[in-house]
């Protein structure tokens, strides 16, 4: 099979291919030199490759995948019908929606197991059990629902049936007050939840490419490019679950007191109140 010379054209870099080969043929170059100077020639010619739509991060882990096939293609390139350069970057071209396709169904299979898991961690199996008694009635109602509300993003549904009567409210009213601060923090809890399936998402990485170390050699480029690759996953989901651990996840007192209808003030003091109970080992707000 020829492969035509036009594939060269529009490239941003001059066509060193084929004096690499030479060199290698020759004995000058080593065959780990050779396939990371062929990587790093392609690499820098990505954005000809509109399949990836000039995303060099994608780019990267197509040439990752191409791999196996680099090490082919030089091993069978003979010097009849078309120079090295042509010949390289045609199987360069030609993979590429090899990639594209098996990819597409790569992210359908790994978004559905993911799904899955999520749907097996979250499902219970249904028991029958006693309806658990409710808290002992508190002294101070306000304090306590302040602090409930502040804290939203902890309390249950089994939670708010059992605390509502130790506050004299009914479970009603209480799931209407947290529905609205749940409405007021909606914007804030969506960007962490962006977050945190970033940083799972950043931590499936890490692991698929430290799985993708081990089965290829390590004196490979793949093996260089796999391993920075790893590094920089971790890194980034270090990062992110750094970043999340700092986030205050608490409705704000000024939140809090609009859905009550009172004064930050009021909030502020009750908040401060049951801090200084807790100092002195106590449990329950003062009145």
């Amino acid at each position: 099979m020829k492969y035509s010379e036009n594939l060269l054209k529009g490239l941003s870099s001059p066509l060193p291919l084929s004096d690499l080969r030479n060199r290698y043929m020759q004995g000058h170059l080593a065959r780990k030199d050779f396939e990371g100077s062929i990587f790093q020639v392609i690499l820098d010619d990505y954005q000809q490759f509109t399949l990836f739509k000039s995303d060099k991060d994608a780019f990267i882990d197509y040439l990752c995948w191409f791999y196996p096939r680099l090490n082919r293609a030089i091993d069978t390139y003979n010097d009849v019908g078309s120079s090295f350069d042509a010949y390289m970057y045609s199987q360069v071209r030609l993979c590429s929606k090899e990639y594209c396709s098996w990819e597409a169904k790569h992210r359908v299979t790994e978004s559905a197991c993911w799904e899955a898991r999520v749907e097996e961690a979250t499902t219970i199996d249904y028991m029958p059990v006693e309806a658990e008694e409710s808290f002992t009635p508190v002294k101070n109602p306000q304090q306590a629902l302040i602090l409930l509300l502040k804290s939203y993003h902890l309390v249950s549904e089994a939670f708010v049936v059992r605390a509502a009567p130790a506050i004299g409210i009914s479970v009603r009213k209480l799931n209407g007050l947290l529905d609205k601060i749940h409405k007021l923090r909606r914007t804030s809890d969506d960007k962490i939840h962006q977050q945190q399936e970033l940083r799972d998402s950043q931590y499936h990485h890490y692991v698929t490419y430290r799985k993708q170390l081990e089965k290829v050699p390590e004196n490979s480029v793949q093996h260089e490019i796999l391993l920075e690759r790893m590094k920089k996953a971790h890194l980034r989901y270090t990062q992110l679950k750094n970043q999340l651990a700092g986030i205050k996840r608490g409705a704000s007192n000024q939140q809090v007191a609009e859905v009550l209808g009172i004064s930050k003030g009021t909030v502020d003091a009750a908040l401060y109140a049951i801090k200084q109970n807790a100092k002195r080992g106590k449990h329950e707000p003062e009145e």
